[in-house]
């Protein structure tokens, strides 16, 4: 008897790809939602047949168009010259070393901390949100003022991969007195150079959304793009009220997360 051929999992026309077709997760449905158009494309290219999709004509009206899959991708679906690199599977912060500046009674150290990101310490001046936080948290925190430049030699002993802080914002609250030359708000420039000096490969700022009116948020982002942080937008997430009451951390929800 003939020995049977064994067929390993596979998308048609996709020779060449950083996704292993034997593992389970590449089936499910975020890798597969990036993974099987591409297939279809090829397979659509080996019937002879072109890829439909809709387009604006010169009046703005929606028209359907063809465009075959060679000239999609520039070469042959079945070219060995042709690699398929799709994005990789998210798995989280694992591993990825974080320090929380101006950490308050934790709020975004604990959203880090459950989505897997490794918190090594946190760094706050005021007292009562670092006691709520030591009660929740087995990683130090430390009594720090962070304005001092003479303070700020701590952090790099951590050798952070990601620094996520959430500058005071009552000098932009919509529940303050919006007035920039208080001082307090000041303390988002010092969160922006302490991230330059430092250096990490990420960095997130949480404030609320009034900041983006600020001047003090465009001298921020002048900071970080000078030294080589993001592009046409930078990661701030913006929400609406983050307070501390008896040793409960309270956060409404967050409006939006620009991405870098």
């Amino acid at each position: 008897m003939a020995k049977s051929a064994i067929f390993k999992p596979s998308l048609f026309g996709l020779k060449h790809s950083n996704r292993d077709f034997n593992q389970k997760e590449t089936w499910g449905k975020n890798q597969f939602n990036s993974s099987f158009p591409a297939s279809l494309c090829a397979y659509l290219d080996w019937k002879g047949l072109k890829n439909v999709y809709l387009k604006l004509d010169e009046n703005l009206k929606i028209k359907p168009a063809e465009l075959s899959t060679q000239e999609l991708y520039g070469l042959a679906p079945d070219s060995d010259n042709l690699f398929y690199a799709f994005e990789s599977q998210f798995r989280g912060g694992s591993k990825m070393i974080t320090i929380d500046l101006f950490a308050g009674c934790g709020g975004l150290s604990l959203g880090f901390q459950k989505a897997g990101f490794t918190i090594v310490a946190a760094f706050d001046n005021w007292i009562p949100a670092i006691d709520v936080y030591r009660n929740n948290f087995s990683h130090p925190i430390f009594n720090v003022d962070l304005s001092r430049e003479s303070s700020q030699e701590i952090f790099a002993q951590y050798n952070p991969e990601i620094i996520v802080g959430s500058p005071p914002c009552q000098d932009f609250s919509s529940a303050g007195k919006r007035d920039e030359g208080l001082g307090r708000a000041n303390l988002t420039l010092t969160f922006a150079e302490i991230v330059t000096r430092v250096s990490p490969q990420w960095f997130v700022m949480e404030n609320v959304d009034r900041i983006e009116k600020s001047k003090i948020l465009t001298q921020a982002k002048q900071i970080l793009k000078k030294h080589g942080y993001g592009g046409s937008s930078l990661p701030f997430m913006l929400n609406q009220q983050t307070r501390c009451q008896d040793n409960i951390l309270l956060t409404q929800k967050f409006r939006k997360f620009l991405k870098p």
